[in-house]
């Protein structure tokens, strides 16, 4: 996670995956903080459901902490009963964004 923090990082991967997710935040930080804060050394992994039990042993075993957010999947990217949009809906506003603001 880096420019736009977790919720720019989720969109992507789900622009860059043709699928939506649905995740909880499960940190005790406002919903504003949790999707946008830039922390750095964050990273998200998708996995298979039948190897995410291989993901976390070996994150534990390297020491590296993780946290489930939820899951892939669907035509919305939805966070938290926060939001709820369509997946294509997103990835035309986030195609058209730089374009938008030149005029183009």
């Amino acid at each position: 996670c880096s420019d736009g923090g977790l919720a720019v990082a989720l969109a992507e991967s789900a622009f860059a995956g043709g699928m939506g997710f649905a995740v909880s935040l499960p940190w005790d930080l406002p919903a504003h903080v949790a999707l946008f804060a830039e922390s750095a050394s964050r990273a998200v992994v998708s996995v298979a459901p039948e190897r995410a039990e291989e993901l976390e042993a070996l994150a534990d075993r390297l020491g590296v902490p993780w946290t489930v957010l939820g899951e892939t999947g669907g035509p919305l990217l939805a966070v938290d009963g926060l939001f709820e949009v369509e997946l294509e809906a997103a990835r035309q506003v986030w195609e058209r964004a730089i374009p938008d603001l030149l005029g183009g």
